[in-house]
């Protein structure tokens, strides 16, 4: 529950919604299952299961972003998650990398990283919540 609620504060206020990152998001350092959807209107979903409680947790969220920095396929910003349910927010420091700008070493990573969980790093974009160290890739 911890975990949600911190993940909640980091989908919160902000000044916009970043196009990139639009769609479907899984977590591929995290024992637990997250998914995170992010929609064009600034709306969304988080969902959490938690194995060792054997149930599913749903969030309906707003989010938002503050772009820092931005280049090539990289991006530095602030995300703030808002709960629409509760009145739960989050603020957290992202950065976003393409899957184009990828490359071996960082590949290496990913995949090595994502098996100590049982998941499976695909090749896709990523999102990497700094503050809470929750790496997500696109589906």
């Amino acid at each position: 529950m911890k975990k949600l609620i911190i993940f909640l504060l980091f989908l919160g206020f902000s000044f916009g919604q970043e196009k990139t990152l639009v769609g479907l998001w899984e977590c591929i350092s995290c024992p637990e299952t997250y998914k995170l959807i992010l929609k064009e209107d600034g709306t969304g979903i988080i969902s959490i299961f938690q194995e060792d409680e054997e149930r599913i947790e749903t969030r309906r969220i707003k989010w938002e972003t503050f772009v820092i920095e931005n280049y090539n396929e990289n991006e530095k910003g602030v995300i703030i998650f808002d709960s629409i349910d509760k009145s739960d927010m989050a603020e957290f420091d992202y950065l976003y990398t393409g899957s184009s700008v990828i490359t071996g070493e960082m590949i290496e990573i990913l995949v090595q990283m994502s098996s100590s969980v049982e998941k499976k790093y695909n090749g896709n974009d990523i999102l990497h919540l700094v503050d809470i160290s929750v790496i997500l890739e696109k589906q």
